[in-house]
């Protein structure tokens, strides 16, 4: 199995593996997993910290592109619309989990904590508000956006070893601000 890629392929590239995929290619599909796994992997880490719970929600996001790549356009953003489909389903899992706790015969006060909507937009928006300015940034065009590190490097105007710098401060700081804050 090749090495994954951290998100290389622009735009462009990856709808011309799509268009392959859907023409029979199937190797094409495992090129476009290989790059845009570490993008659907934080989008769903972002919301859910449990390792065999982000597996599964992985896959269920590559299953549910596959089960709908008619609803892609392409000249769109892939890798973005991969990471909308996993935010979805992330959401959806908390909802549903927290729907079935809710019909337990389990003591509530035992229950894993969940979160509602506005807990995730809130955790978002107070990572956007206690980020630097430079990591904001790095945070909505790489995990938000699902923009590729090169990407993101040509919009911020910024060398790629620095957008590289950027994302692994916004990670530590990102764990501090959880620490303090949420």
């Amino acid at each position: 199995m090749p090495e994954l890629a951290k998100g290389h392929l622009k735009p462009n590239e990856l709808d011309e593996l799509l268009k392959k995929y859907k023409e029979g290619d199937e190797e094409a599909f495992d090129e476009i997993y290989h790059d845009t796994y570490y993008s659907v992997y934080y989008t769903i880490y972002l919301l859910n910290h449990n390792h065999s719970q982000i597996t599964d929600l992985v896959q269920e996001t590559y299953l549910r592109m596959l089960n709908n790549l008619d609803k892609y356009q392409m000249g769109t953003n892939l890798r973005a619309w991969l990471c909308t489909i996993a935010r979805n389903i992330t959401i959806n899992d908390f909802k549903k989990n927290r729907h079935e706790f809710a019909f337990s015969e389990i003591d509530d006060t035992k229950l894993p904590y969940t979160y509602s909507n506005w807990e995730l937009d809130y955790q978002i928006e107070t990572f956007k508000k206690y980020l630097p300015e430079q990591e904001r940034q790095i945070f909505e065009l790489i995990v938000l956006d699902g923009l590729s590190f090169k990407d993101a490097s040509k919009e911020l105007g910024i060398s790629l070893n620095r957008t590289y710098y950027l994302y692994r401060t916004m990670q530590k700081n990102i764990k501090k601000i959880k620490d303090l804050y949420l």
